[in-house]
């Protein structure tokens, strides 16, 4: 059996003394540290790459296991098909209907989240202290540049270059 616990530091109590314990604390052992390389895209890709080898392989033997043709039968559609191809079609069906179902799942949370960065936005933003309807500001009191950038007017009114 394979153990993946590491081994105490402190021995099991013999059966002689159950009792006893270690007068002095177990000291660890320090070994090197284990260096892993990083994960990086091509070695993501190589093990991708074998794995879509295997089940390509699984895919070429199933195909030639199951050669035989049998009768297939969908509502009034009648057939004889390959058994490798009717479980082939069967599960391709499967793969879309779960895409499809998932697809609209995400864009649905997608949209949610959208809402609520919105909202979350909107809510967060500054408001306008409200204005006094008596009182008419003049153009200086409009629009105030910050940075004074090109092409923005400044407080004469006036486009700035």
């Amino acid at each position: 059996m394979l153990k993946l616990h590491r081994r105490s530091q402190i021995p099991p109590p013999s059966p002689a003394m159950p009792n006893t314990t270690p007068t002095a604390p177990a000291v660890p052992e320090i070994s090197a540290p284990v260096h892993t390389p990083p994960r990086t895209r091509a070695g993501t890709t190589w093990v991708l790459a074998c794995i879509a080898a295997l089940v390509l392989v699984a895919l070429i033997v199933f195909l030639a296991q199951n050669a035989g043709a049998t009768k297939i039968s969908f509502f009034s559609l009648h057939g004889r098909f390959p058994l490798a191809v009717a479980l082939l079609a069967a599960a391709v069906a499967g793969c879309l209907l779960t895409l499809a179902l998932g697809s609209t799942r995400i864009l649905q949370l997608r949209r949610v989240v959208r809402r609520r960065r919105r909202d979350d936005h909107a809510a967060s933003a500054p408001t306008a202290p409200p204005q006094n309807p008596d009182i008419t500001p003049d153009a200086s009191q409009l629009y105030r540049p910050e940075h004074g950038r090109a092409g923005t007017p400044g407080s004469n009114g006036k486009l700035e270059s």
